[in-house]
This record gives C-alpha cells, structure tokens and sequence, in this order.
C-alpha cells in the first residue's frame, strides 16, 4: 500500500484546520497509509530575516525526509 507523509511547519491552527486535515487524512485512509508530522516553526526574533526561517525550517524538514522520499512541495 502507498505511504504518503504529509511533513508540515505547525504554526497558528485554527480549530478550522484541525477539523480539515482530520476529515481528509480519514478519507484517505481508505486508499493509503498516512502519517502527519509536524515541525516546530523557527523562532521569530526581531532583526531575524525571513530567507533565514525559512532556511532553519526548510532544515528542520529535510532532516524528516528518507532517501527514497518522492518530494512535492507546497509554499507560500
């Protein structure tokens, strides 16, 4: 069976969002084996440019990733 692992940066969730990602991780579940991870969004300090949060975060991501990990990417 297909394993698909959706590799996420938790930042502010709305009940909203939990309620949507739970709805569609059941359904499918169905058809493969899904698995949620979360990564702790970097720290936000006054001064910190984005491209270097992005960076740690994008680090923090690629650590989670296998070697025979297919990678589709949703950004900003």
């Amino acid at each position: 069976m297909l394993n698909i692992r959706f590799i996420v940066v938790d930042c502010i969730r709305s009940p909203f969002l939990a309620q949507g990602e739970s709805f569609y991780l059941e359904r499918l579940k169905r058809y493969v084996n899904t698995e949620w991870i979360e990564i702790k969004p970097a720290s936000i300090k006054r001064g910190k440019p984005i491209h270097t949060i992005l960076a740690e975060e994008g680090d923090a991501i690629a650590k989670r990733l296998l070697a025979r990990d297919y990678v589709i990417v949703l950004d900003l």
